[in-house]
């Protein structure tokens, strides 16, 4: 036996790394049981289904044994024969059949899966403040209002339609407010509404004492904040880059177009609108005022 210097056998210890299992947690090592399962099941399916083709390719080739008389006949019959095996044996392994295992169990997935209701979304996460802006978001946004009824080229100079927005209260009493809106007729004008509106909202965003108000809705005189504190510090640095800003308000005007306009979003843009529309009034009414004043001066001298 050969002797084995102490420099060997140091080098033999450093090699020996320790090992651990290849599927450390539980639940993929039955996950990839499951699938492995499945695939040789589907491998037996197919088994089945080629049986038949399988059997007469059989009795063809006691046949063509039988019939064969010439050495190179028999050749010729085993060679087909031996391929026909091969094709059987890669056909047969079930290693084949793991991705169309994997496929399956996904399309199964989703058909076993559905979204949490609102409530089992509350009850898991103990009703926190967070979660119920969440469930609030979630409504607004699977409620989106169709463009078309906010601007429509077809509508008429001066139509007036009723916007209905399905709200949820913090203790989950269902309410509705309905608000009137004067259809724009051409995207220009709403998107001059639009790029005020941001604009305003940017230079709240850049006020701490209005940022503290930017994000909130109120429900039978209380509010929820739906924006997380990351949220709120990244909006209100967002809003301090005009590029940025008018960028992102790009984005947001795009979607509202493809997609329709969140109900928190319309009621925020629809009371921008109508305080807008109020201070326009006031100043034509100041304005017409103050050139009668100008007029009656005018006679008195």
């Amino acid at each position: 036996m050969k002797p084995t210097s102490g420099d060997e056998e140091n080098e033999s210890r450093e090699t020996q790394w320790p090992s651990v299992p290849k599927i450390a947690s539980a639940d993929e090592f039955w996950q990839s049981v499951a699938v492995a399962e499945l695939a040789v099941k589907l491998c037996e399916l197919q088994k089945r289904e080629l049986q038949n083709k399988w059997d007469a390719e059989d009795k063809k080739y006691a046949r063509d044994m039988q019939t064969a008389v010439k050495e190179a006949e028999k050749q010729r019959v085993n060679e087909e024969r031996k391929k026909q095996v091969e094709s059987r044996i890669a056909t047969l392994d079930p290693e084949h059949f793991v991705a169309r295992a994997s496929q399956l169990i996904e399309k199964a997935r989703e058909h076993v899966l559905r979204p949490q209701t609102d409530v089992e979304y509350l009850l898991e996460n103990n009703g926190t403040e967070e979660a119920v802006a969440r469930v609030i978001g979630r409504r607004h946004r699977s409620s989106r209002i169709p463009f078309e009824q906010l601007c429509n080229a077809n509508c008429n100079k001066g139509d007036t339609g009723t916007i209905r927005v399905d709200t949820l209260s913090p203790e989950g009493k269902k309410d509705a407010i309905c608000m009137d809106w004067k259809v724009y007729k051409t995207e220009k004008g709403f998107d001059d509404l639009f790029w005020r509106y941001w604009h305003d909202i940017a230079e709240k965003w850049k006020n701490p004492k209005h940022a503290e108000e930017q994000g909130k809705l109120r429900f039978d005189g209380n509010s929820v904040q739906m924006y997380s504190k990351e949220e709120r510090h990244h909006l209100a640095k967002l809003a301090c880059d005009t590029d940025a800003w008018k960028e992102s308000g790009k984005q947001l005007l795009a979607d509202w177009k493809r997609n329709g306009v969140p109900p928190n979003d319309f009621l925020a843009l629809a009371k921008f609108r109508r305080e807008r529309d109020k201070r326009s009034a006031n100043l034509k009414r100041s304005s017409k005022r103050k050139r009668r004043l100008q007029a009656v001066k005018h006679q008195e001298h």
